[in-house]
């Protein structure tokens, strides 16, 4: 437990944390690394927020492309019944 060694004599250095003792140090080690998965502080949730923005935004800007279609369909279609045909004789 080597790791535990260097940490203990880190905290052992430290005048506040003197009177602590070795059951205390490796408890405060061991929630300190079962947490540290997670050492951006709510990255996961952070990144699944991003995702979901992301998701939004392309969902309008798939909506916004599907209504500015229908829009040209629909002038194309005005300016077609609006011109005249001649008929043929």
């Amino acid at each position: 437990m080597h790791s535990f060694t260097f940490v203990e004599g880190a905290v052992r250095r430290n005048r506040l944390l003197t009177n602590l003792t070795n059951a205390a140090v490796e408890n405060e080690m061991k929630l300190w690394l079962r947490q540290s998965c997670d050492s951006g502080g709510g990255r996961w949730e952070r990144e699944r927020a991003k995702k979901r923005q992301r998701s939004r935004t392309q969902e309008h800007s798939d909506e916004s492309h599907r209504q500015a279609a229908k829009r040209d369909r629909k002038k194309k279609l005005t300016s077609l019944t609006d011109t005249e045909v001649e008929p043929s004789d």
